[in-house]
């Protein structure tokens, strides 16, 4: 639904032909940081369908982090703002968060695609920002540096 409504938001942002040639054509710019802020709200707050047997797959997920790593490409302020940095964390937690007694269901991407889209966001994430690259190797180290035991006892207790 979230990316029917952006779909719909772009294309209605689309130049419109003129009926008299009189008229020059008008254009009308898209703003790529409001877009981008509204995707990261979207992603955020679907909720999980993925299933890790494959039988349900979450293409509107895969559809939102696809349209997501098209726009930052672009650069839009909200790649190098805070909340930007706030959403490397939640795009880096779509892949890696594990499950817990109180959230059985995560990581929220478990399809190949969802996970493939989400993957080419993080990368599109830290492409020109060194500050991002830093903070997403911070969390991937202290991923590996973190004993393994301590991350599965708590699925078990």
């Amino acid at each position: 639904m979230e990316l029917l409504l952006v779909l719909v938001c772009l294309n209605s942002q689309k130049v419109s032909p003129s009926l008299s040639l009189a008229v020059p054509l008008q254009t009308t710019l898209l703003d790529l940081d409001a877009l981008a802020r509204h995707l990261a709200d979207c992603i955020r707050s679907r909720e999980i369908l993925d299933q890790q047997d494959g039988m349900i797959e979450d293409d509107g997920l895969t559809g939102l982090l696809r349209l997501a790593t098209s726009v930052l490409k672009h650069k839009p302020p909200f790649k190098f703002s805070r909340e930007g940095q706030e959403f490397l964390r939640d795009v880096h937690n779509l892949l890696f968060l594990l499950p817990s007694l109180a959230d059985r269901a995560q990581p929220k991407c478990k399809s190949h695609a969802a996970r493939a889209a989400a993957y080419d966001l993080l990368v599109e994430t830290v492409k020109g920002s060194v500050e991002n690259y830093r903070l997403l190797h911070n969390w991937v180290m202290s991923q590996h540096m973190q004993g393994e035991e301590d991350d599965y006892v708590s699925l078990y207790i």
